[in-house]
C-alpha cells in the first residue's frame, strides 16, 4: 500500500499585511505572502542568492484568534502546511494553474521592531549551508 505526504515547513517575512475575508459559509480566511531566500553557490564559487515568494492560506478559528491580531508585513514566522494546487479559466477562456500554501500552523519568530535580537543566530544558521548547491 502507497504512503502519501503533503506537507511542507517554511519560515520567511510576510511581504504584505494579511488579507482578511470569509467564505460563503462564514468560515474566516486570511491571505498573505511570504518571501523566503534560496542561497547557493555557483561554479565560479560565487555565493548566489534569490527571494522565492510563496502565497499562503489560513481558514477558521486560527485566522481570528492569532493571526488577524498579531502578524504585519515584514515579520519572520515559521509556518507548517501543505501544497495546495488549483486550476482556473482566464477571461480569455484558457486555463491557467497555480499553487498555494494552506497553513495548518504559524509561530511567530520576529517582529520588524526587534530583528537585531535574532541577528546572530539567523547569521550562523545561513552560514552552516555554504556548500549547499541549491
Amino acid at each position: 500500500m502507497a504512503v502519501f505526504l503533503n506537507e511542507v515547513t517554511l519560515m520567511g517575512n510576510l511581504t504584505t499585511d494579511p488579507e482578511m475575508g470569509e467564505y460563503a459559509d462564514g468560515t474566516p480566511v486570511c491571505r498573505f505572502s511570504i518571501a523566503i531566500k534560496k542561497q547557493w553557490k555557483d561554479p565560479n564559487g560565487e555565493k548566489q542568492e534569490k527571494s522565492i515568494f510563496l502565497p499562503i492560506i489560513f481558514t477558521g478559528n486560527m485566522v481570528t484568534a492569532y493571526i488577524q491580531p498579531f502578524i504585519h508585513r515584514g515579520d519572520n514566522v515559521w509556518l507548517r502546511g501543505e501544497v495546495n494546487p488549483y486550476s482556473f479559466t482566464k477571461a480569455d477562456g484558457s486555463k491557467a494553474y497555480g499553487t498555494n500554501i494552506v497553513g495548518r500552523e504559524i509561530k511567530f519568530i520576529q517582529s520588524p521592531q526587534n530583528k537585531n535580537q535574532s541577528a546572530t543566530a539567523t547569521q550562523t544558521v545561513e552560514n552552516e549551508y555554504d556548500d549547499n548547491p541549491f
